[in-house]
């Protein structure tokens, strides 16, 4: 069953408005919702709302949203940078693709992301990555003691579709309940075709329309919280 304790709100539209994102905030903080994830570039302005109205949410800037293609070097300036002003975990786009997973670069990536101190999740396109990778990146995830995994396709412009239930299950048994597995939905989903990403093994999921599920989740008899 989905209810608002496994759904994880956020805003990545790669042009935000302002007042769009704010809305969204207080959207996911009124409704209990623990964690709120944003672009770089919208931390700033959420947290200042965040302080100075005192909302109970944890923000969280996803680095190098929306594919990963950078060097750590520069992922790790803006965890630095970041760092000192969110108030949620740290949140890295994985270097994803053929061309990048498996490669010296994502393992530069695990490698260090392993010495940040703190609650570290890791956002990756599962859509990008043959099966059977599937159980040596759990392990190297494993490895890195990442909290939490966000699964996704990368970004609308890839033209893949989001993993399906079917990879999802599959992932989910090479990590084996060693990380959460959170899937991130596609536009419009309903709670019931989410309740399939819940069966099929995510511990969560999160989008950027969490407000329709919220609404239909208070819709459903027996389910309001």
């Amino acid at each position: 069953m989905v209810d608002t304790s496994k759904i994880i709100a956020s805003h990545l539209n790669l042009e935000p408005n302002r007042a769009a994102v704010l809305r969204d905030l207080y959207r996911a903080a009124a409704s209990g919702i623990n964690n709120f994830l944003v672009n770089e570039n919208m931390l700033q302005c959420v947290m200042d709302e965040v302080q100075a109205s005192n909302l109970n949410i944890k923000v969280s800037p996803i680095i190098a949203f929306p594919i990963g293609q950078w060097y750590w070097g520069a992922k790790k300036a803006a965890i630095d940078a970041l760092g000192p002003i969110q108030n949620g975990p740290t949140v890295l786009m994985h270097s994803v693709g053929p061309w990048l997973d498996g490669h010296d670069i994502a393992k530069e990536e695990w490698q260090e992301l392993s010495k940040i101190e703190g609650e570290n999740w890791v956002m990756t396109s599962l859509s990008a990555i043959p099966n059977e990778r599937y159980d040596e990146l759990a392990d190297e995830l494993a490895d890195a003691k990442i909290h939490s995994v966000i699964l996704s396709n990368g970004v609308k412009a890839s033209g893949l579709q989001p993993p399906d239930s079917n990879q999802i299950e599959a992932f989910a048994k090479s990590v084996n309940g060693r990380l959460r597995i959170v899937a991130r939905i596609p536009d419009k989903l309903t709670t019931t075709q989410c309740e399939k990403y819940i069966e099929a093994g995510a511990d969560a999921i999160t989008s950027d329309h969490f407000w329709n599920l919220i609404n239909q989740i208070n819709d459903r008899e027996g389910v309001i919280k």
